[in-house]
């Protein structure tokens, strides 16, 4: 007879870390067959408890056959339903039928769902930074100590990392948030990011959005780009950038990407249709490597001016921010002026709660 008990389901955390209301799981499943004969007209059904939803793929395949010692792998994506405010843990089961033999549930896995309650307390933090090193320089960087304190900061106060994404669905659909959000940004792209600062995100479950100038996002190290945008300023040191593959990692964990325009301009400074150019360009770079939408605009410089802003909409941007202007309340936000706090090298880490308003 056919034989699956060997077969394997197990789910894999999107955004790693710890596993939350709305997260986005990927379940990844493998059929085979020890047995001492073929199967034949093979049911395979992935059985969710009413903790989870399918986001994407199946939940039922139909496979003609699996000889002696064959194996075949399926995958689908899952998403953890909303309203979940305790620790919950859910146990999903693969079932595994065939012609010759009637329909069992060989494996099952189970996840803990962390709780979380809904946010009532509007005001969300929203850090902007530039590069993270282990020797840092200049005004725009910090240690990798000071970030590794912000985060650890952050997690032992019960503060959970959102996106822009996930701020977007809660202002269009009153999405649910957790009840302490905090979205950490970088601006430009700096190797940085890839190095110093994922490592550490990995660690404490945290995501980020980085602002790209994709301009000088090169496909390798062969034609990695440098901070050349900056050359000019003083006090800026020399640093190299991110690179697609560096970008897409960080992507598939989770965080997110978005424009910094396609060359550092000054958007207040130029002319509209450069300006439309700019937004353009690097909108489609990010969205062709990513395949994902890329629907903010983080100013760089800080500068921008009502035309610019009003032709924001038609070329497919939904929001913009700022470099600075404190924290944000979701009551009266604008979509397009969207505030940030700036962390600088002279800021003491001792500091960063006091800044935030962390509670």
């Amino acid at each position: 007879m056919p034989v699956f008990k060997s077969s394997t389901l197990s789910f894999i955390d999107q955004n790693g870390g710890d596993t939350y209301s709305r997260e986005l799981l990927k379940a990844e499943i493998t059929i085979a067959n020890t047995g001492d004969i073929t199967a034949n007209n093979i049911d395979v059904n992935l059985i969710l408890p009413g903790l989870f939803s399918l986001y994407e793929g199946s939940l039922y395949w139909k496979l003609d056959s699996l000889g002696i010692g064959e194996s075949v792998r399926l995958d689908a994506i899952i998403k953890v339903n909303d309203g979940i405010t305790q620790n919950t843990r859910g146990a999903c089961q693969l079932a595994v039928g065939s012609d010759e033999l009637d329909s069992q549930v060989v494996t099952s896995s189970s996840l803990l769902i962390t709780g979380s309650r809904p946010f009532t307390r509007n005001y969300i933090p929203i850090v902007s930074l530039h590069g993270i090193e282990p020797s840092p320089q200049g005004r725009y960087e910090i240690s990798t100590g000071a970030f590794e304190f912000m985060l650890s900061t952050l997690k032992n106060l019960g503060y959970q990392t959102i996106t822009f994404m996930d701020l977007l669905n809660y202002l269009d659909y009153g999405e649910t948030l957790p009840e302490k959000p905090v979205i950490i940004t970088s601006d430009d792209g700096y190797q940085s990011m890839y190095i110093y600062a994922f490592p550490l995100l990995k660690k404490y479950g945290y995501k980020m959005t980085v602002f790209l100038v994709t301009g000088y996002m090169g496909n390798s190290d062969t034609n990695r780009r440098m901070n050349d945008f900056d050359s000019s300023i003083a006090n800026i040191p020399t640093r190299p950038m991110m690179i697609w593959s560096e970008v897409q990692a960080m992507s598939r964990y989770g965080c997110e990407f978005f424009s910094h325009s396609w060359s550092h301009v000054n958007f207040g400074d130029i002319s509209l249709e450069n300006a439309k150019r700019e937004l353009s360009q690097s909108k489609s770079d990010i969205e062709i490597q990513l395949g994902k939408s890329c629907l903010f605009i983080a100013w760089p410089h800080d500068s921008f001016n009502s035309r610019v802003i009003a032709s924001l909409p038609a070329l497919g941007f939904r929001g913009a921010l700022r470099y600075g202007g404190g924290i944000e309340d979701v009551r009266s936000i604008n979509i397009y002026q969207i505030k940030r706090i700036p962390i600088y090298a002279e800021t003491p880490p001792g500091s960063y709660g006091e800044l935030m308003e962390l509670e």
